[in-house]
């Protein structure tokens, strides 16, 4: 996926969150999340963040390579122990698996228990216009779930 796709479903995941946490502002939380959807790109110089850190992207995608230790759940859940469990470390925990659950449904699929072999992918081609029907989607929901909150979950 595109990093206007993860970008896109971190927010919605943010959104569901915050609605369920009212009256607090999350801020660190809310970086972590958007940090944490794209971070696990890092590993391709080619990607949105891999261009921005491009002396870690390269030594990261030249020792494992594309969609490997970076794409496995093991990452995520080191971070996330790191920063032992603060709002940092869930928004962080919870972007980075839904980049890991998105790129699951692309063709090119992940290795969640990187290095064993299981693989797990999806009908979707990365840029194609499933894809764009996928962030649309996500970025209508996200509008949808802010508009109707005050019915759906009212205070």
């Amino acid at each position: 996926m595109l990093f206007r796709t993860h970008l896109a479903f971190g927010a919605f995941i943010a959104v569901l969150f915050l609605i369920l946490l009212p009256n607090q502002t999350h801020y660190l939380f809310l970086i972590g999340i958007a940090l944490g959807s794209v971070l696990p790109d890092l590993d391709t110089m080619g990607s949105w963040i891999g261009r921005r850190l491009k002396p870690f992207s390269r030594v990261i995608s030249t020792i494992f390579g594309h969609r490997a230790i970076l794409h496995s759940i093991a990452i995520p859940i080191i971070i996330y122990f790191v920063l032992q469990g603060n709002e940092l470390g869930v928004g962080l925990l919870f972007g980075y698996l839904s980049h890991l659950f998105l790129d699951a449904l692309t063709k090119q699929g992940v290795k969640p228990l990187w290095p064993l072999g299981m693989k797990i992918r999806g009908p979707i081609t990365t840029g194609s216009m499933w894809e764009t029907i996928l962030l649309f989607l996500l970025v209508g929901l996200s509008i949808l779930v802010l508009v109707l909150r005050p019915y759906i979950f009212p205070l």
